[in-house]
């Protein structure tokens, strides 16, 4: 029966000219089970969306406003973004962070709404409402400042992190890392911003904004995740080194 099916499938295709000309459509017609030729749709983050709650700690170099997104390793925040921001509250949030700059007392996070955070892996300027705290806004910070308009106005530094997913969060999408250095930098006018580069489990996310560095830094380290400590000892040789940001929970094992 099936070959008698497959003759009068033959002679029909012949008669009338029609051909298959792909795996699916060969399939669908009984003659293969070839599998689907495999695509790069994941190679590009612009192919899949990173719309999500993406937190941001803010910092400051006593002129100007940055935002660095809290990363993760898995999508859809698993990239290191720092840019410069504009808020109608600027001068009330860098007089607030700075009075706690030697102690790291005074440490502000802000929520925007939800968005995809291709946006800012794009490099694209565009405002947002956005609710700041007094603290980290998921471990018992305080709301300040009612919501209002962020603009995210230039991207300074980008960078995806090492994929180390738990099962729940997994893609199709990976990524190697080979990373040779721990830290890089940036300059803010007068000053620097160094950035720890986050790699692979157990790790820390760390921000240092110096006047000047006169000899290489030092990336490596004795331990692989230092305590503040050892972290400010890395900068002592730098021009009033102060910590900024520095986060080890979420890259814990």
């Amino acid at each position: 029966m099936k070959r008698l099916y497959f003759t009068v499938l033959c002679l029909y295709m012949v008669c009338t000219g029609a051909t298959a000309t792909t795996t699916e459509e060969l399939s669908a017609n009984g003659m293969s089970k070839a599998p689907k030729a495999s695509t790069s749709i994941h190679a590009d983050h612009k192919h899949h969306t990173r719309v999500g709650s993406h937190g941001m700690v803010l910092f400051t170099d006593g002129a100007e406003l940055y935002a660095s997104h809290l990363p993760l390793y898995y999508s859809p925040h698993d990239y290191q973004l720092i840019y410069t921001v504009v808020s109608q509250h600027k001068a009330k949030l860098i007089a607030y962070l700075q009075a706690g700059s030697t102690s790291h007392s005074n440490m502000v996070t802000l929520l925007p709404e939800n968005f995809d955070l291709n946006k800012l892996v794009d490099g694209e300027r565009f405002s947002i409402p956005a609710q700041f705290y007094k603290g980290h806004f998921e471990r018992g910070g305080t709301k300040w400042l009612g919501k209002s308009e962020l603009i995210f106005e230039k991207l300074l530094l980008k960078r995806r992190l090492v994929k180390q997913y738990k099962p729940s969060h997994s893609d199709d999408d990976s990524v190697t890392d080979e990373l040779d250095e721990k830290w890089t930098s940036i300059s803010l006018g007068d000053k620097y911003l160094y950035i720890h580069l986050i790699g692979e489990r157990p790790s820390f996310d760390a921000l240092f904004i110096v006047d000047d560095c006169q000899t290489t830094l030092e990336n490596k380290q004795g331990e692989s995740v230092p305590s503040k400590a050892q972290i400010n000892e890395v900068f002592s040789h730098c021009g009033s080194p102060v910590l900024v940001y520095f986060e080890t929970q979420d890259f814990a094992y």
